[in-house]
């Protein structure tokens, strides 16, 4: 004898299943959004150290402005001298090195 399934539960079972299919969905949702959260918050926080990293580097710039005249004018003195050094002529000794 063959069991006749009634139509209730037939209509109980599509819409269970229906309810499962939108609560997967909405689930895959979420978790996309979850994903894209994630990604965005890890951009903007990169884009933050960047725009920090320029105003530190900028201000770094403007405060070593101030002292790059002097280190300019010892740069000059040093190479001045170096040059002179290299045009001294040296007197060799006429005894050998003892070694």
């Amino acid at each position: 004898m063959r069991l006749k399934t009634p139509k209730v539960g037939m209509a109980a079972g599509v819409l269970l299943a229906l309810a499962a299919m939108r609560l997967y969905h909405v689930q895959q949702m979420l978790a996309a959004l979850l994903l894209f959260s994630i990604g965005f918050a890890v951009v903007a926080v990169m884009i933050l150290i960047l725009f920090l990293l320029d105003r530190g580097l900028y201000r770094t710039l403007a405060w070593a402005g101030s002292n790059t005249a002097h280190a300019a004018v010892r740069l000059h003195r040093g190479w001045a001298q170096l040059e002179q050094f290299g045009r001294k002529q040296f007197r060799h000794s006429s005894q050998p090195v003892q070694r």
